[in-house]
């Protein structure tokens, strides 16, 4: 069964973790499901899901990693990724019960768009051969909705895009107030990755953030106008 381990954390940076031992225990290609609560898509523009994950494959037993999205409350799955083996391996291949380094971790993410509009859950789902410890951390949702948009803001309208984006994000805002602004983006660790400031020309904000040397994941978009208004947005990198 999936458990909490206290042996390692996603890239070092936690002391405790999710565990499925394989090492230990054979499945059989037993599917051993754990479930988060129900989450509400129902406003959302765009949703994200990111986790840490590490596993080495333990060769000739080959262990799988799903994660399945379910909208009627447990009763039927979609899976919308699948690991397995060397695929899903983050470390060389080991016969010792496995256990990760903080260098041996990998940041997944997965886009949760095509559940838009729905309540849904979000399982992660232990496919065990009698292979290899398989740990699961920081697991982060990230939903974005036009409530999300924009904090202490006075009817303003903030457009960022592409999202997700791979090269360049580009910044349209309207009706902000007079004077300067200044543009954040935090990492997922609440880590600046980015920051420059901008003049407000007739209420309007024209920019962009280059993100094609950043890590894939969600980040924190924050607009910080000099008379105290604060917008947020999520964008994602892929």
């Amino acid at each position: 069964m999936w458990q909490q381990s206290v042996a390692c954390g996603g890239f070092g940076l936690s002391a405790q973790c999710m565990n499925f031992d394989n090492f230990d225990n054979d499945g059989g290609g037993r599917h051993d499901r754990i479930l988060t609560p129900k989450l509400d898509l129902s406003a959302a523009t765009n949703a994200y899901m990111t986790f840490d994950v590490a596993y080495a494959y333990y060769p000739g037993y080959h262990d799988s990693l799903a994660v399945d999205i379910s909208d009627d409350c447990g009763k039927t799955f979609t899976t919308v990724y699948e690991k397995d083996s060397t695929v899903l391996a983050t470390a060389p291949d080991t016969t010792n019960a496995f256990i990760p380094d903080a260098s041996q971790w990998r940041k997944d993410t997965i886009s949760l768009n095509s559940f838009l509009g729905r309540h849904i859950q979000v399982a992660f789902d232990n496919i065990g051969h009698y292979g290899q410890n398989i740990y699961i951390d920081n697991v982060n949702i990230s939903v974005t909705s036009p409530l999300s948009v924009k904090q202490n803001a006075n009817e303003a309208s903030i457009n960022v895009f592409p999202n997700p984006a791979k090269d360049v994000i580009t910044i349209r805002a309207e009706r902000i107030a007079s004077g300067g602004v200044v543009i954040s983006l935090y990492n997922e660790m609440g880590q600046l990755v980015s920051r420059r400031s901008e003049v407000v020309n007739s209420g309007t904000i024209n920019s962009s953030v280059n993100v094609s040397a950043l890590a894939a994941g969600i980040y924190e978009l924050v607009i910080q106008g000099n008379n105290g208004d604060r917008y947020v947005k999520q964008v994602a990198v892929e």
